[in-house]
């Protein structure tokens, strides 16, 4: 066994003495808290003197921000002390580990030189300064100052090099470090550029010995990217403090989620100081009138981790109520853990008060619809009723509401109206006249048996489904009394809330309400003395408004759906009435108008119209039920996979279209989404000379407005070929993860034991043997990536795909120093895609490098916006892809014959931009080179492969 000899110092500077005396030193471990200076500060100090020395750092608790600079100083490696109960253990391997490494890297190539090779290529500036004056400065110091040379630095004074706007000397600094009478432990100051920029930087120094002379080397980072982060976090701040809304932060790590921060608008909103309330749970803005229902809804998002809105009765400082809209989200941290919560509060108690007078008016005008003197039947092609209203049920007489009339036979209901009038038969015979012509009629007069008159409309009309019918009915026998209760309905609605306004006889504008300003946009200052052509949209044609004019210049009422134009341009829809007003002597003396905005109405129906496509369309089996099993419809994919025609659907049942078999499998599942609960299951299933195919099958409740479940939608994915390559990718992962990965580490330690123990050929033979070992290690790690890839689907993100770039970039040039890689891209480019992009990209590049017979090796990462694509081309300056490795892209290949590391690679690049959607293709480039474009889709393609989250 190898004896080990064991030095221990309590100081930096006896370190350093020990280091520099000539004694040989196989490694250093050392504590980060030092008495004098921290563990980093001293490393950077080490690397200085020793650039490959071993160096293991032990920390009492686990910070990145120290990892981070540890490692950016080269620590060999970091342990934190008490995380494990075998840490001693731990650390004895890890000593042995690093010497061992160290021994051997150490006999290739001559000290002095490794380290000027290594302080070269540190991106931290480093001197090392004797008495005042430089003895050497890396290559990162002379790009600092602008030197052309490093010799012409070499011997200068430190402060006609490296001069700081800062009041104290550095000169003086240095030589208090230089006799080893301080250190300076990332102290920050700001150095004066040759461009005339001032630098902010951070400066470690300490004592070391160079050229066998006491001197000090001075570390110098560039921390302009770091203040910049701090401005940012203070600017964030500020910006909270100034918010408009409330914001508080709670403690989540602390019993009952105490209150650390609230802002200026907290407490301007709620008249608590800031003093009064950190510490405490934020429910002190409760009381008796908070309803304990979005209370309780907040509590259950705060403990599922989710954030929630709701809108809460809240009592200031003072007493007074407040409407507080609460916004509540959880922070986690890098393990995604909970750590804080905010809460954004928002005084919406005008907000409530409005909605409150809104729902008001929509009553009011409710009301009012049901009391004009129209009545409305509705039919479809088929000549059923669609729709009636009560007003028309009340004119025939009919026994029952206006639902018992829909879905019955408009000809039945002709024929029971027509004993009311004196021509029976010919009020059926013009009915069916109208429909058969579909000429529009006004104002069809109609004689009753009791001496009454009704005046009929017509129009035909025209629906997604097919043609359809619309009458109106007037009775006009009272038409004096009615235009009496029309002026009287004039005067009630002058205050409601939908758009009202008075005209005159020759149109012009005498008065509007509050609503309609506020509809159209328009004051009614602006209005006043104006036509309704200010409303003109252009969108409805002459014709329509000769009708309107005609209907009411006659004396009758105009109620037809209008698309008029707001003061900002924006078109809406409105349900459009028009009544003249008239004087004892039946003159028309003024028109009144009422719209109601039905804009929101038919977005609506124009979505229910594409979802209905949409569904129709779909490529999985979508079909819904009601409570007896009846199907109410199947789209087309269902219809084909079971073999029903689209008529037979309505008259089908589920049983009737599978076996019992299936259907003794399923019903419990049915019953339980009829039940109201949503089911998911796979299943597999068949049809008469088809293959079996397995299905992802989800049962969701059909609920009525009143939430009453009156039937069952089931969705049916087909995951056979998905369900398949799983298993083709569990057996290959357990295969190349369990059995080649263990045995190849085997392999790997007897061949690294034969090359180090032999010489000449057989020695040669092991170092063959562990570079195939490592080759098919690495084919294993990239199949790895597949199978997370394929099993662990990542959602999308937004990507600064010129970030990304970069960061392939520096990763790749600081692997393969010699290989030359351009970008031609955007500075800045945002795109929704899988992060996985990124590693699409570097494995296109690395292949590049890699696999090129040219030197140096070249690669070009270029960036081209087309239409509706984004091509990331890689170019380089190699023989070229072989046609082998070109199927894995251009052909669907299957995982099985790729059996190298640069095929899989190929085929993980496929399909991560499959996954997004994108394409993969070769250019063409000549004689020399290959171009590899991945065209990726501007924003992610709805058919982007996913995984169900719950089987």
């Amino acid at each position: 066994m190898e004896r080990i000899d064991v030095t221990t110092v309590k100081t930096v500077g006896e370190a350093i003495d020990v280091l520099v005396s000539g004694d040989s030193l196989d490694c250093l471990i050392s504590e980060y808290d030092l008495p004098d200076t921290n563990g980093v500060a001293f490393l950077e100090a080490v690397r200085a003197q020793a650039p490959t020395l071993p160096f293991i750092l032990l920390s009492s608790e686990g910070s990145e921000e120290v990892a981070s600079r540890a490692i950016s100083a080269d620590v060999t490696e970091y342990l934190i002390k008490d995380l494990y109960s075998d840490q001693w253990e731990r650390l004895a391997s890890l000593i042995t580990d690093a010497v061992a490494y160290s021994r051997k890297r150490g006999d290739l190539v001559d000290t002095e030189h490794r380290t000027k090779a290594l302080l070269d290529a540190a991106h931290d500036t480093i001197v090392v300064v004797n008495d005042g004056r430089i003895e050497y400065i890396n290559k990162s110091g002379v790009e600092l100052i602008g030197a052309e040379t490093r010799s012409g630095v070499i011997g200068q004074p430190i402060e006609t090099v490296l001069a700081t706007t800062d009041d104290d000397s550095l000169v003086a600094n240095l030589a208090s470090v230089q006799r080893r009478e301080r250190s300076l432990d990332h102290i920050q100051r700001h150095v004066d550029l040759p461009n005339g920029d001032v630098l902010p930087v951070e400066i470690t120094a300490i004592s070391t010995e160079w050229a066998n002379a006491p001197s000090a080397i001075l570390v110098i980072r560039d921390i302009s990217e770091r203040t910049e982060i701090e401005h940012d976090r203070q600017l964030k701040n500020r910006a909270m403090d100034n918010s408009p809304v409330g914001i508080t932060i709670a403690d989540a790590s602390k019993p009952d989620n105490p209150l650390i921060y609230v802002n200026k608008q907290f407490e301007q909103l709620t008249g608590y100081s800031e003093d009064k309330v950190l510490g405490r749970n934020s429910r002190f803005l409760r009381g008796e009138q908070t309803d304990p229902e979005p209370v309780a809804e907040m509590r259950e998002a705060i403990d599922a981790g989710e954030p929630v809105t709701v809108e809460l009765r809240n009592y200031r400082k003072d007493g007074t109520e407040f409407w507080n809209r609460v916004t509540v989200a959880p922070i986690c941290n890098s393990s995604d853990e909970i750590t804080h919560y905010v809460r954004f509060q928002e005084d919406v108690t005008k907000a409530k008060e409005r909605q409150r007078k809104l729902e008001e008016t929509n009553e009011i005008l409710s009301t009012l619809f049901e009391t004009l003197p129209v009545g409305v039947i509705v039919e479809d092609a088929s000549r059923n009723v669609l729709a009636v209203n009560e007003r028309l049920v009340e004119l025939f007489e009919f026994p029952g509401a206006p639902s018992d009339v829909v879905g019955t036979s408009c000809e039945q209901v002709a024929q029971q109206a027509s004993d009311m009038f004196v021509d029976a038969d010919g009020f059926v015979k013009r009915i069916n006249e109208l429909v058969a012509n579909r000429d529009p009629v006004d104002n069809e007069e109609l004689e009753l048996t009791d001496g009454r008159t009704f005046e009929r409309s017509y129009r035909p009309v025209e629906f997604s489904d097919g043609e359809g019918s619309l009458w109106v009915y007037r009775d006009i026998t009272g038409r004096k009394e009615d235009e009496r209760v029309l002026r009287r309905f004039k005067r009630a609605v002058e205050a409601a809330g939908h758009a009202i306004y008075i005209a005159d006889t020759d149109g012009t504008i005498t008065y509007v309400n509050p609503a309609f300003e506020r509809i159209t946009g328009f004051d009614s200052d602006k209005v006043i003395g104006e036509t309704p052509r200010i409303l003109n949209s252009g969108e409805m044609s002459e014709n329509y408004y000769d009708r309107l004019w005609t209907t009411i210049s006659n004396g009758d009422v105009w109620d037809e759906e209008i698309r008029d134009r707001r003061r900002s341009g924006d078109v809406y829809h409105a349900r459009q009435t028009i009544a003249p007003v008239t004087n004892e002597d039946g003159d028309i003396e003024a028109f009144v108008a009422i719209q109601t905005d039905i804009s929101d109405q038919k977005e609506h129906e124009r979505q229910l119209r594409q979802y209905e496509y949409a569904i129709e369309s779909a490529n999985d089996l979508i079909a819904a039920i009601d409570a007896d099993y009846r199907f109410l419809f199947a789209n087309r994919a269902y219809r084909e996979f079971y073999g029903l025609d689209e008529g037979e659907v309505a008259e089908t049942t589920l049983p009737e279209v599978l076996d019992a078999e299936t259907w003794d499998t399923i019903q419990p599942y049915v019953e339980q989404k009829l039940g109201g609960d949503p089911v998911h299951f796979e299943m597999t299933r068949s049809q008469p000379d088809q293959p079996k195919r397995t299905f992802d099958i989800r049962y969701y409740p059909l609920e009525r407005i009143d939430s009453e479940t009156i039937g069952s939608m089931a969705v049916m994915r087909d995951v056979t070929e998905q369900r398949e390559r799983e298993q083709q990718l569990a057996s290959l992962d357990r295969m190349l993860r369990h059995t080649l990965y263990n045995e190849l580490n085997v392999i790997m330690g007897r061949a690294e034991s034969i090359a180090e123990r032999t010489t000449g050929e057989v020695a040669e033979w092991g170092e063959l043997i562990q570079c195939v070992g490592e080759r098919l290690l690495e084919q294993a790690d990239k199949e790895r990536e597949i199978v997370e890839l394929l099993s662990d689907p990542s959602a999308t993100t937004v990507l600064d795909l010129r970030e990304s770039i970069d960061a392939v970039v520096d990763r790749l040039e600081t692997t393969y120093s010699t290989a030359t890689i351009t970008v031609d891209a955007p500075e800045t480019y945002s795109l929704t895609t899988i992060p996985e992009l990124e590693r699409a990209v570097e494995e296109l590049v690395e292949n590049a490098i890699v696999h090129t017979d040219q030197a140096p090796p070249e690669a070009t990462i270029r960036v081209v916006e087309q239409d509706d694509v984004i091509e990331i081309r890689v170019e380089d300056n190699g023989s070229g892809i072989p046609d082998a490795e070109r199927r894995v892209i251009t052909e669907d290949v299957d995982i099985e014959p790729l059996l190298h590391s640069n095929g899989m690679g190929l085929w993980l690049v496929k399909r991560i931009v499959t996954r997004v959607g994108g394409t993969v293709r070769f250019k063409e480039t000549g004689s020399q080179g290959s171009t590899v474009v991945l065209a990726i889709p501007r924003k992610r393609s709805a058919e982007v492969e996913s995984t169900p989250t719950d089987r």
